[in-house]
């Protein structure tokens, strides 16, 4: 009986004394994987200021020099982080840094011209703002899942399908209106409206809706207004309302060619002196560029050839300038073709004989009143 006594007690030490290693063992198996995730959680704060870095101020560096295939190498590592990190894992942070990297990666691979890859980054970002909506974080995750959306419509129009394009892109003009109400001084926000309007004005007027077009851009312009008047030190912003006075020249004075020379060389006037305080900046460069292929082809349409072609070639050679930049720039050497070729077109019709130039006219079965020629009739 004294032996199965002491058995019993020393079962019943030995239990507790198990328990009690057990229990040191555990608690600290428990502090080793919390310091565990506290080292992978500061490890993981660390990439995500790298990658906030990254997709803001490195780029924002990159894009003036014209360097797009650095931005889209930047952005590409960026994507192959966070595709890395568990969507369980990431923050509300990290998603909204996602859905912005994965943007501006569409964006530069818009503006290189390879379409199938700028539409695939929006897609991403698309992900990462619905991701970010359900969290519940209020307005931040509608607010880019709108941008995302738009920059696919965009791309949808230029892929040639204008139609879906429009549907998706009026759906976020709505939101984007919804949002205004509570963020009206939002400068983020105005330019987003601002693109969006654009956008949706220029399918407007490709359907032959000129007077809905002519007041949606009147609109964009004055979202673009808005957004400079909250700082007037931003010349990304100078920039956007030069572009929206483009548009709004090609829209309102379309058939007053004269008209609309007039007002686009007024803008490029002002696009000439910001161009020579910021030379290192090519967007400006770019915006002259196209400023002025949009000039050549409203003289040409005047038969003010000598004109067009002189601001064709003022075009095509600061085109050459930037296609030396990045030779693998789509966007840039496809432009380039045009201007030299509006530029070939408009010095042809100034040097060819005006008899000539009437033998085709009458050729082609037209007369200046726009009924059939009966020179062509059969």
């Amino acid at each position: 009986r004294d032996r199965l006594k002491r058995v019993t007690v020393g079962a019943v030490a030995f239990t507790a004394v198990a328990a009690v290693i057990v229990a040191v063992v555990l608690e600290q198996r428990r502090q080793e994987a919390a310091d565990a995730r506290a080292s992978a959680a500061a490890a993981r704060d660390r990439a995500e200021g790298v990658m906030t870095f990254m997709v803001g101020d490195l780029l924002d560096d990159l894009e003036p020099l014209g360097r797009l295939d650095l931005v889209t190498r930047v952005g590409g590592r960026a994507r192959e982080y966070y595709e890395t990190l568990p969507p369980a894992d990431a923050s509300a942070a990290s998603l909204e840094n996602r859905a912005l990297a994965m943007r501006r990666l569409g964006q530069a691979f818009a503006r290189r011209g390879d379409l199938p890859q700028a539409l695939s980054a929006f897609r991403a970002a698309l992900a990462s703002a619905e991701a970010l909506e359900r969290r519940g974080t209020g307005s931040s995750g509608r607010f880019q899942r709108a941008l995302a959306e738009a920059a696919i419509g965009e791309t949808l129009v230029r892929q040639g399908y204008p139609t879906r394009a429009r549907e998706l892109l009026e759906s976020n003009q709505s939101l984007l209106r919804e949002l205004s109400a509570a963020r009206a001084d939002d400068a983020e926000l105005l330019l987003a409206r601002s693109e969006l309007d654009a956008r949706i004005a220029r399918i407007l007027l490709s359907e032959g809706r000129r007077d809905d077009a002519v007041g949606l851009t009147q609109d964009a312009l004055a979202h673009a207004e808005r957004a400079f008047a909250l700082d007037r030190e931003d010349l990304a912003r100078r920039r956007t309302v030069l572009r929206r006075r483009l548009d709004l020249a090609d829209v309102k004075y379309g058939p007053d060619r004269r008209k609309r020379v007039e007002e686009m060389h007024g803008v490029i006037a002002e696009i000439e002196a910001l161009r020579l305080e910021t030379p290192d900046d090519v967007r400006w460069t770019e915006l002259e560029a196209v400023a002025r292929m949009r000039v050549a082809l409203a003289q040409q349409a005047r038969s003010r050839f000598d004109d067009a072609a002189t601001e064709a070639q003022l075009s095509a050679r600061a085109l050459a300038d930037l296609v030396r930049r990045d030779p693998a720039n789509l966007s840039w050497a496809s432009w380039l073709a045009s201007a030299k070729r509006v530029a070939f077109q408009s010095l042809l019709q100034k040097f060819r004989p005006t008899s000539n130039r009437l033998d085709e006219f009458r050729a082609s079965g037209t007369s200046s009143l726009g009924v059939a020629s009966p020179v062509a009739a059969p």
